[in-house]
C-alpha cells in the first residue's frame, strides 16, 4: 500500500482496504485504478502462496501524475 502510494486513498474510502470498487462499489480515478492494479500485482508477485514468476504490466503509469510516478520509482 505504501509502495503504491495508496495510504491517503485508503483513508478516504469508507471501508478502507475492504471498500468495494468498480461497478457496484466506490468510484475511483484512473490514477487510483492504476495504483490499485500495481498493488495487486506486487502482492501477487511477493505473496508466498502465489509467488508469481512473471508479471505483465501494460503501461501502469499512464494515468498516474508526475508526483505519484516519482513516488512509485523512489
Amino acid at each position: 500500500i505504501k509502495i503504491c502510494a495508496l495510504e491517503t486513498d485508503l483513508m478516504l474510502f469508507v471501508d478502507g482496504d475492504q471498500t468495494m470498487i468498480g461497478e457496484k462499489g466506490a468510484t475511483v480515478s484512473g490514477g487510483q485504478r492504476q495504483r490499485i492494479g500495481l498493488a495487486r500485482a506486487t502482492y501477487a508477485a511477493l505473496h508466498p502462496e502465489t509467488e508469481a514468476n512473471l508479471v505483465f504490466l501494460d503501461d501502469p503509469l499512464s494515468a498516474v501524475d508526475a508526483n505519484v510516478s516519482r513516488t512509485l520509482f523512489y
